[in-house]
C-alpha cells in the first residue's frame, strides 16, 4: 500500500467520523430541546417525522413522533395518534425489545381504523415487517406482499418499490438468489425514476453488503461508496450506518485492517452514546471479526459475548445467530471446543426461528466440524449432508454463471471439510472424491452439459447501455495515465453502466434447463475416457495437510501433502524467481518433492498428467518443476490442466452442436496506437510482452512478431486460413465471421487480465475510429459465441490466470471460451516475450499438423525451444503457456498446406 493510500484512507474515515459527530449532536439536540409554540403543531410534528423517516432518519424522527403522539392523544385525533405510534415503535427498535414491539403492533392489527383505512394500514404493515426482520422473517415477507399489494391499489409507486426491494432482500436469506436480482433490480430503478433517496441509500447499501457476504469485496466497496456518496449529497437522510460496518468488513478483508478499526471504534462510542444497541452490536461482530484476524481472540471473545447480550437484551434473534457463529469460531481457534459447540448450538437455534437458508449451509458446516473433532464423526458428517444439500438448493436459484461461482467459492469451506471427513476419519476415498466434485468447476460443469448457448436479443435499453460502456472504454483508453480524476471519473462511470447493464436478466430459460442436483463424474466414468498411459491429479490445499487425488485407468487414491500455507508460499517465491528472470532451481525442486513425487511414487508407467489445481497451484506451470534425476517435467510427461475432473470428462464426453470445415481464424498484428496519433514504437533494449493491466491502450506497445506469428500458423494450417491483420484485426471484423466453421481461433494480441472485476477481462483488438466500438473483447461477448473449435490459442500474457473463486477454480478468459463451445484452449499464465511467443507457437503447429495431440504438441514445442537455446534458458521464456480442457485429440487438417 502506497503512503498516498494510507492518507486518503485516512481522510475519507476522518470525514466519516465527523459526520458521525454531526449526526450524534442533532440527535441529542432534537430530544433535549424543548418543543416552541410553532412546533407544538402535532400535524406539522407527524409531517417532519414523516419526511425524515422517509429518509431513513430514524435518530431525528423518533422524538417528532413521540411528541406527535403525545399531542394527539390529548386532542383526540384517534387515526393520526396511531400513525404517530406506529412512527415510534419503528423508531424505537434499536432501543427496546423487539419481540415487544411487534407484539405491540400486533394488538394494534384488528383494530377497525386500521382496517378500514388503507393507508394506515400500509404502514402498519411497514412498521411491522422492518420489526419482524429480526425475529420472524417469514411474518415480515408476509407483511411487506401486503404493502406491496396495497400500494398497487392506491397507486403509490414509491411504497410498491419499497415493497418490492425488502421482498429482494428477504429472498436473499431464502437462498432465491434468482429472486433477489429480480426484485432489487426492479426496485432500483424504480428510486433511480421517482428520486426515492432513502431507498436508493438503502440499496447501495444492501447490495455492497450482499456482494461482501458473496466475498466480493472489491465490488461491495463501489456500491458502499456510492451509499456514502448519495448520503453526503443529502444532509436530511440518516446516517447509513450498515454501510459503514459493511465498509469497515470489506476494507479488513482486503487487508486494510488500520482504517477499518479506526471507523469502527469511533463509530461504536458514537453508537453506544446514542444507544444505538441493534447497529453497535453490527460494529462489535465486525470489531471481533478483524481482531481474530488479528490473532487477539482474547479480544474477538470480548466483543462478540458482549454482543450476545446485547442481542438477548434487544430481542435480535438475526443477529444473534451471526454473533454466535462468529464466537463459535473464535472459541474452536482458541482450542475451547465445548464452548464452541454450546455457541455454535445457540446460533443454529436463532437460525431456526429466522429460518435463514442462505447462512444455513455455513452454520452446519461448523457445527459440523466441531462435533466430528470431539470424535463425533458420523453426526458430522449428516450434518455436512445437510449443508451441502441446503447450497445445492440455492444454486438451483441462481441467475447468473458469475453468481453461481461467487456463491460456490463462499461455500467452499463445505465442501473441503467434507471431504477431510471423509478422507481422514471415515476412511471413504471414492465418496471423497465425490464430494469434492459437487463443487468443484461446477458452474462451468453446469454451462457446458446445457444446450448451445443464444446469445439474448437486445432490447434498446441493452443496446443503448452496451454503446455507453463502449464509448466509455474508449474514452479510457485515450486518457492519459497521469490525470487521475478524470480517469476515476470515467472509471466510475463505467462501474455505473456495467451494474445497469449486469441487473438485466439474462434469459432464464438458459438456467431452467439445468438440473438441481448437477451430478458430478464418478471414478468409473473418468476412468473410461483415461488412456492406460495417463494419471488425473487433483489437488485439495488445507490445513494442517492437503491432498492429491490420484487417479488411473485401474488405480485411486488420495495421498496426504503438506499444509496449504507451506506449498503456497513456496509457489510464490518461485514465480517471483521466474518472473525476475533468475535460477530457480532448488524451489523447483522443492515443489516437484512436495507435490508431484507423492502422487507420482508408483505410477512409473504414465506418461500424460491432467492436472486439477487448487489455490495457487492454478498459477503454476508444473511442467517447470525439476525431479531427483534434474530433469524437468516437460521431459517426462505432457501435462495439461482442467478446472475439475467432472469438467474434463465432459469437454471429453460432449458432442459438437456443429461441423467445423476451415482450419484456422487468425487475429494479430494489431497496430496499436495508431488511431490516436501515436506511432507504434519498438525499441531495441525491451521486447514487448503480451499485455498490460492499465487501460490506457495508446501506450500498448507494438507487436510486430504478432503480426509475423499470423502469417506463419497460418502457412502450416491451409490455404483455407482467414487472416485479420493490422486495421482488419477488429472487433467488428472478428465478431462477423462465422466463428462456428474454424477448427482453430488464435489470438496474437493483448490482452488485459483483471482479477478483481473477471468480467472486465478482454483480448485487446484493433478500434476502428469511424466505428463506435472500443475494441475490447470482453468476456460477455466470448460468453455468446458459437463456437465448435478443437483449440483456441491465446498468445496473449496473463490470460490463463484471474479471480481465484475457492472450489470454483479461477474465472478467466478461458473458461468464457469453454463456455462458448471451445474443448481446449492454450494460454498462457505471464507476460510472454514477443519473439519466444512466435518461435513457441510457430514449433506448436508444425507438430499439431504432424498429427501430435494438442498437449504433446506443445509439450514438444517447448522441448523444441529448450533444444535450441539450451537447459539454462530461463523457465520464463517457455513454461508460461498451458493447454488447458480435452487433451486426447489431435487437430485434424486438411490436404494442401503450404508449410514453410
Amino acid at each position: 500500500m502506497t503512503l498516498h493510500s494510507v492518507r486518503s484512507g485516512l481522510k475519507r474515515a476522518r470525514r466519516l467520523i465527523s459526520a458521525l459527530l454531526n449526526l450524534l449532536s442533532f440527535t441529542l439536540l432534537a430530544v433535549s430541546v424543548p418543543l416552541t409554540a410553532q412546533e407544538q403543531d402535532p400535524g406539522r410534528l407527524l409531517d417532519e417525522a414523516d419526511r425524515l423517516a422517509w429518509l431513513n432518519n430514524w435518530d431525528k424522527a423518533g422524538p417528532l413522533y413521540a411528541a406527535a403522539e403525545t399531542l394527539f392523544s390529548q386532542s383526540g385525533n384517534t387515526r393520526n395518534l396511531l400513525l404517530a405510534k406506529i412512527g415510534r415503535i419503528q423508531a424505537s427498535m434499536q432501543t427496546r425489545f423487539v419481540p415487544d414491539l411487534s407484539r405491540e403492533l400486533t394488538r394494534d392489527m384488528e383494530n377497525p381504523i386500521i382496517q378500514s383505512d388503507s393507508s394506515l394500514k400500509l404502514r402498519w404493515l411497514v412498521a411491522k415487517a422492518e420489526v419482524d426482520i429480526e425475529i420472524d422473517p417469514p411474518a415480515a415477507q408476509r407483511a411487506w406482499e401486503e404493502v406491496r399489494a396495497i400500494a398497487g391499489r392506491l397507486k403509490d409507486k414509491a411504497w410498491e418499490a419499497r415493497a418490492q426491494g425488502k421482498l429482494g432482500y428477504i429472498a436473499f436469506f431464502q437462498g432465491d438468489i434468482y429472486q433477489t436480482q429480480e426484485l432489487m433490480r426492479e426496485a432500483l430503478l424504480a428510486s433511480q425514476s421517482l428520486g426515492d433517496v432513502g431507498a436508493q441509500i438503502w440499496y447501495a447499501t444492501t447490495i455492497g453488503n450482499g456482494l461482501g457476504e458473496l466475498g466480493l469485496h472489491d465490488q461491495a466497496l463501489k456500491f458502499l461508496d456510492e451509499a456514502f456518496k448519495i448520503a453526503e449529497s443529502n444532509p436530511d437522510v440518516g446516517f447509513p450506518y450498515r454501510a459503514l460496518t459493511g465498509k469497515a468488513r470489506a476494507l479488513a478483508e482486503l487487508k486494510n485492517r488500520a482504517e477499518a478499526r479506526k471507523l469502527l471504534e469511533q463509530g461504536l462510542k458514537e453508537l453506544r452514546a446514542a444507544k444505538r444497541r441493534l447497529d453497535e452490536s453490527w460494529f462489535l461482530i465486525v470489531l471481533a471479526r478483524l481482531s481474530a484476524a488479528e490473532s487477539n481472540l482474547p479480544l474477538a471473545i470480548a466483543y462478540l459475548e458482549t454482543t450476545r447480550n446485547l442481542c438477548i437484551q434487544g430481542g435480535f434473534h438475526h443477529t444473534l445467530a451471526w454473533s454466535m457463529f462468529e464466537l463459535a469460531k473464535v472459541y474452536r481457534d482458541n482450542g475451547n471446543l465445548q464452548k464452541a459447540e454450546e455457541r455454535a448450538n445457540l446460533a443454529m437455534t436463532a437460525m431456526r426461528q429466522v429460518q435463514d437458508k442462505y447462512h444455513l449451509p455455513q452454520h452446519l458446516a461448523l457445527l459440523a466440524e466441531l462435533v466430528a473433532k470431539r470424535g463425533r464423526f458420523r453426526e458430522g458428517d449428516e450434518l455436512l449432508e445437510q449443508a451441502a444439500d441446503a447450497t445445492e438448493a440455492m444454486l438451483a436459484n441462481v441467475p447468473s454463471t458469475f453468481s453461481k461461482t461467487s456463491l460456490i467459492s463462499t461455500m467452499s469451506a463445505i465442501y473441503v471439510g467434507h471431504f477431510v471427513l471423509a478422507t481422514e476419519y471415515l476412511k471413504d476415498k471414492p465418496r471423497a472424491f465425490e464430494i469434492l466434485e459437487r463443487a468443484r468447476g461446477r458452474a462451468a460443469a453446469d454451462i457446458i452439459r446445457s444446450p448451445s448457448l443464444k446469445p439474448p436479443n437486445p432490447d434498446d435499453r441493452t443496446r443503448a447501455l452496451e454503446k455507453q460502456i463502449s464509448q466509455i472504454q474508449t474514452s479510457l483508453q485515450f486518457t492519459n495515465l497521469n490525470n487521475k480524476s478524470q480517469r476515476n471519473a470515467l472509471l466510475d462511470h463505467l462501474w455505473r453502466r456495467k451494474e445497469e447493464l449486469n441487473s438485466i436478466p439474462e434469459p432464464r430459460t438458459r438456467f431452467q434447463e439445468l438440473t438441481i442436483h448437477s451430478r458430478p463424474v464418478t471414478l468409473e466414468e473418468l476412468r473410461q475416457v483415461l488412456r492406460p498411459d495417463e494419471v488425473v491429479l487433483e489437488y485439495v490445499l488445507s490445513e494442517p495437510a492437503s491432498y492429491c487425488i490420484v487417479i488411473t485407468k485401474q488405480t485411486f487414491d488420495i495421498v496426504p501433502l503438506a499444509g496449504r500455507r507451506k506449498i503456497e508460499a513456496l509457489i510464490e517465491g518461485y514465480l517471483w524467481d521466474v518472473r525476475a528472470l533468475k535460477s530457480s532451481a532448488d524451489k523447483s525442486g522443492q515443489l516437484y518433492s512436495l507435490l508431484l513425487r507423492p502422487a507420482l511414487g508408483g505410477q512409473a508407467q504414465s506418461k500424460r498428467l491432467t492436472v486439477v489445481p487448487d489455490g495457487k497451484l492454478h498459477l503454476l506451470p508444473f511442467d517447470s518443476l525439476i525431479d531427483a534425476k534434474g530433469r524437468y517435467l516437460v521431459e517426462t510427461y505432457t501435462v495439461s490442466v482442467a478446472p475439475s475432473a467432472t469438467v474434463y470428462h465432459l469437454l471429453n464426453t460432449s458432442q459438437k452442436t456443429g461441423q467445423a470445415d476451415l482450419p484456422l481464424l487468425g487475429i494479430g498484428g494489431v497496430p496499436y496506437g495508431q488511431d490516436s496519433g501515436i506511432l507504434p514504437k519498438q525499441t531495441s533494449n525491451l521486447l514487448p510482452t503480451r499485455g498490460l493491466s492499465e487501460m490506457d491502450l495508446t501506450q500498448l506497445p507494438f507487436l510486430p512478431g504478432s503480426a509475423e506469428e499470423i502469417e506463419a500458423v497460418a502457412r502450416i494450417a491451409g490455404n483455407q486460413t482467414v487472416k485479420l491483420t493490422g486495421a482488419k484485426a477488429s472487433k467488428a471484423a472478428f465478431l462477423s465471421q462465422e466463428v462456428s466453421r474454424f477448427k482453430i481461433l488464435h489470438f496474437a494480441v493483448h490482452a488485459l487480465s483483471d482479477t478483481t472485476f473477471p468480467d472486465r477481462s478482454s483480448l485487446v483488438l484493433w478500434r476502428d475510429p469511424n466505428s463506435d466500438g472500443d475494441g475490447l473483447l470482453q468476456e460477455r461477448d466470448i460468453h455468446y459465441l458459437k463456437l465448435n473449435a478443437e483449440l483456441v490459442v491465446l498468445s496473449a500474457c496473463n490470460i490463463g490466470t484471474g479471480r481465484l473463486q475457492g472450489q470454483e477454480g479461477m474465472v478467466n478468459l478461458v473458461r468464457a471460451f469453454f463456455y462458448a463451445g471451445a474443448r481446449t484452449v492454450v494460454a498462457s499464465l505471464w507476460e510472454t516475450g514477443d519473439l519466444a511467443a512466435k518461435k513457441l507457437m510457430k514449433a506448436f503447429y508444425e507438430h499439431l499438423v504432424a498429427g501430435r495431440e494438442k498437449p504433446e504438441a506443445l509439450r514438444l514445442a517447448k522441448l523444441d525451444v529448450l533444444k535450441q537455446f539450451g537447459r539454462t534458458a530461463p523457465v520464463f521464456h517457455w513454461a508460461g503457456f498451458l493447454s488447458f480442457g480435452e487433451g486426447n485429440s489431435a487437430v485434424h487438417f486438411s490436404a494442401g498446406r503450404d508449410v514453410k
